[in-house]
């Protein structure tokens, strides 16, 4: 029965294969820009990738978002990362995250490339809902030291795979305060 699959499982999976070229410019933009913003005040830099960012990063409707992803406990969907941007209230700052399972499904998705993560942060959606969120090391430091628990903002993120609590998004940037 397995041997029967491998064809449909390959055809299903080739759209992904082109997927590393397209986050690998992305991710060197991403860097271009980075490079652009060094010596800009912490403020400057998150409303500079904040302004990069929502050109590319579609809207959505967090709690649905997350109610449209859950997954049975224990199952995960791998994805092909997309850009998604919404608004939520920060629940607590950054903090340190075990990221292994991220890395390894980033590097299944051919995303080595991508920025360092080490840090999550927990953001409330709804009347006592809360998702946590991986965010990028250079994000978490800029968002610790010009946010407040409490504020509402609008953050970009890229969707990496979908489990039982919802998405799990691994936060780029934010914009100012909403």
């Amino acid at each position: 029965m397995i041997p029967s699959l491998l064809p449909v499982l390959s055809h299903l999976l080739s759209p992904l294969r082109a997927a590393p070229a397209r986050l690998g410019r992305l991710a060197l933009a991403a860097g271009l820009l980075g490079l652009a913003c060094v010596g800009l005040p912490p403020q400057a830099q998150a409303a500079e990738g904040a302004a990069d960012a929502s050109a590319q990063y579609r809207k959505v409707d967090l709690p649905r978002l997350i109610e449209d992803a859950r997954t049975p406990p224990g199952q995960r969907i791998i994805l092909q990362p997309a850009p998604v941007s919404f608004v939520a209230e920060i629940h607590r700052l950054p903090e340190r995250q075990t990221t292994d399972y991220l890395r390894k499904v980033l590097d299944m998705m051919k995303v080595a490339e991508a920025a360092e993560v080490g840090e999550r942060i927990v953001v409330a959606y709804g009347d006592g809902q809360y998702l946590p969120l991986y965010i990028e090391s250079a994000a978490a430091r800029r968002l610790a030291e010009s946010a407040q628990v409490g504020e509402r903002r609008r953050f970009y993120a890229l969707h990496v795979y979908n489990y039982s609590k919802g998405p799990a998004l691994v936060v780029t940037s934010f914009g100012e305060r909403e």
